[in-house]
């Protein structure tokens, strides 16, 4: 065998080799960008709920507001109006309360499911295990408190 076909040999080998190793990027590519879709779904759920609890907090502050003013001008004295002011204010911390818990479930939950991914991701590209995890579920978005103002006014 002569100088030019070990060389030649040598080039094939060396080409085959590349080709491989290029080849074998192909698996952690597809599941970074799979994981990219996902993270992608997760953070628009999550927008997507924060924005509509935002909405109802602030229609809730709206109608109280309104609800504060009402109670003012309908006051027959200092002594009623006081009372009525009292009342509303331990209401309205009892429901922010509430406001705050359901904003700190959306914002854990997405956490954790962000974390999951990340575990997930990150045992697919080391160790090569492909994982089975459900995909992202929709969630429904929250009900509107129509009826329950509605209601409200009614009994005023």
């Amino acid at each position: 065998m002569n100088i030019i076909e070990q060389l030649s040999g040598a080039a094939r080998q060396g080409v085959k080799q590349a080709a491989e190793v290029i080849s074998a990027t192909r698996t952690p590519v597809k599941t970074l960008a799979q994981a990219g879709q996902r993270l992608n779904a997760l953070t628009h759920d999550y927008v997507e709920q924060l924005l509509a609890e935002q909405a109802r907090v602030v229609e809730g502050l709206i109608d109280r507001g309104v609800d504060r003013l009402q109670r003012l001008a309908r006051a027959d004295s200092a002594l009623s109006l006081v009372r009525e002011q009292s009342e509303l204010g331990s209401d309205g911390r009892r429901l922010l309360a509430r406001d705050a818990g359901k904003l700190w479930k959306i914002v854990a939950s997405t956490g954790r499911e962000i974390g999951a991914l990340a575990s997930d991701t990150y045992a697919e590209l080391i160790h090569g295990t492909p994982t089975v995890t459900a995909p992202v579920a929709r969630r429904k978005p929250a009900k509107k408190a129509a009826s329950k103002r509605a209601r409200a006014k009614k009994s005023r």
